[in-house]
């Protein structure tokens, strides 16, 4: 049944919340922050410049970010 649900929780960090690693275990279909994130921030540059954003970069430049900031969490820990 967990196959046919989608579980999202909008926290940035950590993007691997509890909630998400669970109902991943559980094979539900699921969304972190990291989506919200880049696409508030998308938005809100095209509030205040009136172009739109390169979406796909947006979300590379997150991910290697994020990978960036969990590894100095991790050597940190």
């Amino acid at each position: 049944i967990w196959a046919t649900h989608w579980v999202a929780d909008v926290t940035y960090t950590p993007l691997e919340t509890t909630l998400i690693k669970g109902a991943r275990a559980r094979h539900a279909r699921v969304m972190g922050g990291a989506g919200m994130c880049v696409h508030q921030a998308a938005e809100t540059f095209k509030l205040l410049t009136g172009l739109t954003a390169d979406i796909g970069r947006m979300q590379r430049t997150f991910a290697e970010a994020a990978a960036i900031r969990e590894k100095s969490l991790e050597a940190a820990g």
